[in-house]
């Protein structure tokens, strides 16, 4: 009699079984949940927004999936499941054990500041997140101990920093922000770049980062520009949405594509030289370029900075012409430019490639001074 209790026991054990692995998961749009989670990793970036879109309407059903996507290798599958999770907010409160966890082993900063987005929007008050938060002000990256203050803040409004006020007029002087946001970025999509920021371009929530990357390797450095495209998403701040580039060509129509339209489009930049330093200035950081770059210096990405402040946004950003002059030398021999001239259309004589150039310089206002707008040389 026990022999048969334990044998029908057993069996009603192996049904159970059965019927609990025969249970289907969850099928939206005709996919089920994981496979939804999958795509978060897609090389497509507008399948993995569907995807995060997707999993956050279906609300803490998903959270156990999200939690076996943190312990993937894949860092785009991290990260977006990371972004999942801190959508949404407290009704992922059982992942907030598997995130301290994934960020205790995590070693791309970008990652560990998104585990700190994520659990402030889920759970900032939880001893444990608190305490996580408290231990990465030590973080040796400063994008991770920024979003580790924000989390700190959270709980005490009266150190929250006001919004900044929104700027106004085109080719404004402003300072830019998304400097150390975009060198996280850059860090796990191109491991060992540096770069020159030479403008942000704002519109709504969203922000271009316009750099100038060099890449480290046998190509040498990348003279294309392109734009890391962010967008602000409320207590998670700046989030890197898309890259744009290269910028030459149609490079405007993909940034306003990528921006959400070209109306509204506010270039934020250091920007102008004063009109009687323009020559020495041009001179100044040109040869400097050229003796940085040369010994392959860091500091050749500062030099283009400062040189892109003598030129207006459009012409730096969307044409191939300030990296051919440099190339060819153009601001290491002395300029001719008539400055006393009372209109903005100028003539000028420089030397490119060893050869004269004679042509015309259009000045344009910016900032408290003048940019070069438009350069046409041509040969003697």
């Amino acid at each position: 009699m026990h022999t048969r209790t334990a044998l029908a026991l057993a069996l009603a054990g192996l049904i159970a079984l059965a019927l609990q692995g025969c249970k289907s998961e969850p099928v939206i749009e005709d996919k089920t949940l994981s496979e939804w989670v999958d795509l978060l990793r897609h090389q497509d970036l507008s399948t993995q927004e569907q995807a995060q879109e997707i999993l956050v309407r279906h609300g803490s059903g998903v959270v156990p999936y999200l939690r076996k996507a943190l312990r993937t290798t894949d860092p785009t599958l991290r990260r977006n499941a990371i972004r999942v999770l801190g959508r949404l907010g407290p009704a992922a409160k059982d992942a907030v054990p598997a995130l301290l966890g994934r960020i205790a082993r995590e070693k791309v900063a970008l990652l560990r500041s998104e585990v700190l987005l994520a659990l402030a929007l889920i759970d900032p008050a939880a001893p444990r997140v608190q305490e996580e938060f408290q231990k990465r002000l030590r973080d040796v990256d400063a994008d991770v101990r920024a979003s580790a203050q924000a989390g700190l803040d959270k709980l005490d409004p009266s150190k929250a920093k006001p919004e900044p006020a929104a700027p106004k007029g085109p080719e404004i002087e402003q300072g830019l922000v998304l400097r150390d946001a975009a060198r996280a970025t850059l860090a796990t999509r191109r491991p060992g770049a540096s770069f020159g920021l030479v403008a942000e371009v704002a519109r709504g929530e969203r922000r271009a980062a316009v750099i100038w990357p060099v890449v480290a390797g046998p190509g040498g450095p990348a003279y294309d520009l392109v734009a890391l495209v962010f967008e602000r998403r409320g207590a998670a701040g700046w989030v890197f949405v898309e890259e744009v580039g290269p910028l030459a060509g149609e490079g405007a129509q993909r940034l306003a594509t990528a921006l959400g339209g070209s109306d509204g489009q506010q270039v934020l930049r250091p920007c102008g030289v004063k009109r009687e330093e323009l020559v020495s200035y041009l001179q100044t950081w040109g040869q400097a370029y050229a003796e940085k770059s040369a010994s392959g210096a860091p500091e050749a990405l500062e030099a283009y900075e400062k040189l892109t402040q003598a030129f207006a946004f459009p012409w730096v950003a969307y044409g191939e012409a300030l990296p051919d002059m440099l190339a060819k030398g153009a601001f290491t021999q002395p300029w001719k430019l008539e400055l006393s001239a009372t209109g903005d259309a100028l003539p000028v004589e420089m030397t490119l490639a060893g050869a004269p150039r004679s042509g015309q310089v259009v000045l344009r206002p910016c900032g408290q001074g003048v940019v070069v707008g438009e350069l046409r040389p041509s040969t003697r």
